[in-house]
């Protein structure tokens, strides 16, 4: 005599509420995992006085993942002398770099303050401003939405979302063949965590 089971109706419903605290256990630990590989950020600061040059003011604060660019107007002598050393003077001797002329329309992609290889003379010649990196930045953009059961799926979401994450993530191109490499820290946490589920 063979006994014949059947299974409570709605079972697959009742595990799904039963699991929920696992998969929360696991979100949480994906979260970790994510903040752990996200790059910083850096912000461009500048002196703050009357000397900072007019294409700095506008970056002052900017802020972007470590591995990007800042996109800043170029200056005309350095547009039409690329590569030069050479000191530019206005009529008074000085060094022209506050009040050069700006190139309409066209950017240097710099790392960061001072960056000559991106840039131009005037743009980098005595430049006072300075990177601040928070090694925590972009980690500051990733959370989670809780675990809940929704009829027989159980669904958590771990997320990285804020101003230029998905740039952070795959990287960026610029004009003039200038290339930032992604980070893929969300890649390598899913690889991570599923190593370890």
């Amino acid at each position: 005599m063979s006994a014949k089971f059947t299974p409570r109706r709605n079972l697959d419903r009742m595990i799904a509420t039963m699991i929920v605290d696992e998969v929360q256990g696991f979100v949480e630990r994906t979260e970790t995992e994510a903040k752990h590989n996200a790059p910083g950020t850096k912000a461009w600061e500048t002196a703050r006085d009357v000397f900072v040059r007019r294409t700095h003011q506008g970056m002052d604060g900017e802020t972007l993942p470590e591995n990007l660019r800042f996109k800043v107007q170029a200056y005309e002598w350095d547009v039409e002398h690329p590569g030069a050393q050479a000191v530019a003077r206005n009529e008074r001797g000085g060094h022209q770099h506050r009040d050069a002329p700006i190139a309409p329309g066209v950017s240097n992609y710099m790392s960061g303050p001072r960056d000559s290889a991106a840039s131009g003379y005037v743009q980098v010649v005595s430049c006072r401003c300075q990177l601040v990196v928070d090694p925590d930045g972009v980690a500051k953009m990733v959370g989670h939405e809780r675990a809940k059961a929704s009829g027989t799926k159980v669904r958590g979401v771990v997320y990285a979302e804020g101003k230029d994450v998905i740039a952070a993530e795959y990287g960026d191109e610029y004009p003039g063949g200038w290339v930032a490499e992604g980070t893929h820290f969300m890649r390598r946490t899913v690889v991570a965590m599923g190593n370890r589920a």
